[in-house]
């Protein structure tokens, strides 16, 4: 609630346990294993669901097929600092025109949460470059498609 993005990422930084043992380099947080996923400033991984519906409220997607941490935090700090009547007006002639109904009141903590997911929680580099996306072959991706995929390929 103060308009500091750098206050918020902060605070968000610190729900990822890097202190926690890791008995198995590398690791993420809490202690667990995580293996490479970005090589040569490149991503394995696409992000999906509120990552892509809060680069979408801010205008970063569609447009760009790839972004990266650092630009959640420029989006943030830019969102953050706002006048609120700015982020909380709808419609075309809206400072964010793509911003959904009542996303404006968690937008802020979803770019600061995000930056520091990616940075402090996976240790991706600030400028590595991930795809974003809301959709794959005309189908909206949603976390529970992805659970869907994930028991279809490994019955058990």
């Amino acid at each position: 609630g103060t308009g500091s993005f750098e206050k918020c990422k902060s605070s968000a930084d610190k729900i990822f346990d890097k202190g926690a043992k890791c008995l198995d380099e590398p690791c993420s947080f809490g202690g667990v294993h995580q293996p490479p996923m970005w090589q040569g400033g490149k991503a394995h991984v696409i992000l999906f669901e509120n990552f892509f519906h809060t680069a979408r409220n801010v205008g970063m997607v569609p447009g760009r097929e790839e972004l990266t941490p650092r630009d959640f935090e420029e989006a943030g700090a830019k969102y953050c600092s706002s006048k609120w009547d700015d982020v909380s007006m709808h419609g075309p002639d809206a400072a964010y025109p793509a911003m959904e109904k009542d996303a404006e009141y968690k937008t802020c903590f979803s770019l600061a949460y995000i930056a520091a997911f990616l940075q402090t929680g996976l240790n991706m580099p600030r400028d590595t470059k991930v795809p974003v996306l809301g959709q794959v072959g005309g189908s909206d991706i949603e976390w529970s498609l992805g659970q869907a995929l994930m028991a279809a390929m490994n019955p058990t």
